[in-house]
């Protein structure tokens, strides 16, 4: 079940698998927050729709190739996004990096008027998408929809799809070579508790690389320093 809470903790709308259906608690929105409540958990119900849970899970790939694209090539736009992900600390082994891609990228879409003929293709097909499935499911007039009401629920949509992504773990093999890479870690470390952001790097990197079909690198050989003067 999906649970949308702001920082008091007040819950202020959820989604039922079960019953496929958005809920709002309507005694715990204000003036403020009601619209942008409302279009979140429309973006939630339309990621549990597989026929445009797909569309969008394209449209997270294109959008992280023009990223990719944009920043060897310098656009401004691209670095912006690059930006909120630093801000963020959000890397690329990060669990959801391509979501967060996505999500950024929208948002900063959304706010750029000079986009590149690519971006603006892209960006159009995102709102379109959202107009579509919105028709589909009972809204007569979308055209009465903003551009940021879009944007909203678009990136709720893509935020939840990656809520729903299973957990990719490491194979055995896998972490038998993670283990190599954590005992070289005894020579640089005075305690292991201190190696665990690396490991966890190291963990996300390695499941990425998995899944790409690559070859994990193997751990650097570190021979443990001789006590007593050499003659």
């Amino acid at each position: 079940m999906s649970v949308q809470e702001p920082l008091n903790e007040k819950v202020l709308g959820f989604y039922d698998p079960k019953r496929k259906c958005s809920y709002i608690v309507a005694d715990n929105l204000t003036k403020e927050n009601a619209v942008a409540v409302v279009l979140h958990e429309i973006g939630v119900h339309m990621s549990r729709d597989s026929q445009f849970k797909e569309r969008t899970e394209r449209l997270i790939t294109q959008a992280n190739e023009l990223f990719q694209e944009g920043l060897k090539g310098k656009d401004p736009l691209m670095e912006k996004v690059q930006k909120r992900l630093s801000d963020s600390n959000v890397h690329p082994f990060f669990k959801n990096y391509k979501e967060e891609v996505c999500g950024y990228l929208i948002e900063e879409a959304a706010k750029e008027i000079n986009k590149t003929p690519k971006v603006q293709r892209w960006f159009q097909e995102v709102t379109s998408t959202v107009k579509v499935w919105l028709s589909e499911h009972g809204v007569l007039d979308v055209s009465r929809l903003k551009t940021q009401d879009l944007v909203t629920i678009a990136k709720a949509n893509v935020k939840e799809i990656a809520r729903q992504k299973p957990e990719v773990k490491l194979s055995p093999e896998g972490m038998k070579v993670l283990a190599e890479h954590v005992k070289a870690m005894n020579f640089k470390y005075s305690k292991i508790t201190d190696a665990e952001p690396e490991i966890k790097t190291l963990y996300r990197k390695f499941v990425e690389l998995e899944q790409a079909g690559k070859p994990l690198p193997k751990a650097a050989v570190v021979e443990k320093p001789k006590s007593g003067l050499q003659r």
